[in-house]
């Protein structure tokens, strides 16, 4: 019966040393979480590197001239992802053109759902990107890719010194 007696009165006095004790701290209330901020996608591409840009120009150009209507194309590079879904093809100022919608992550920046329309350049490969309701005349424009920038600028700088070596060049 001893051995039934001491385990009782430890209980007991553990149970008269808690009730003594003053009452625990309430738990911290937890912390509110962040708000998640989204971005357009024109403010998360421009934070893009050069070949992210040419990747996403890229895809965007195939998801155009490709992808059947309404089917979503996702895409991913090491610091952005995004996914865009084309719409059926309609004629806009003498070129095929497509509605479209985007989503664009680029380095843990969240972005918003963007809806535009992109044109099929005339006499240039790619598709431009418009805003939802801007005029369809981007067509017309040249190209705005990286790659063709470059090239462009390239011509540029080559013509700008053969100009400039003809008038001093003896021959």
């Amino acid at each position: 019966m001893s051995r039934l007696i001491l385990p009782l009165l430890c209980f007991i006095a553990a149970a008269a040393a808690a009730a003594d004790a003053p009452p625990a701290a309430p738990p911290a209330p937890a912390a509110a979480p962040k708000p998640r901020v989204t971005y357009s996608a024109e403010q998360l591409v421009g934070l893009m590197d050069d070949a992210e840009l040419t990747f996403y120009y890229d895809t965007f150009d195939y998801v155009m001239e490709k992808v059947k209507p309404n089917e979503t194309f996702p895409w991913k590079t090491y610091a952005s992802n995004g996914e865009i879904t084309p719409a059926g093809p309609f004629a806009g100022k003498g070129t095929v053109c497509r509605s479209f919608r985007e989503v664009v992550n680029v380095k843990n920046q969240h972005g918003a759902v963007y809806e535009g329309t992109g044109c099929k350049r005339v006499g240039a490969d790619g598709w431009c990107k418009l805003r939802k309701n801007d005029v369809l005349s981007c067509a017309l424009e040249p190209p705005r890719s990286l790659v063709d920038r470059t090239a462009r600028d390239a011509g540029d700088t080559v013509k700008s010194v053969t100009n400039k070596a003809s008038s001093w060049w003896p021959f």
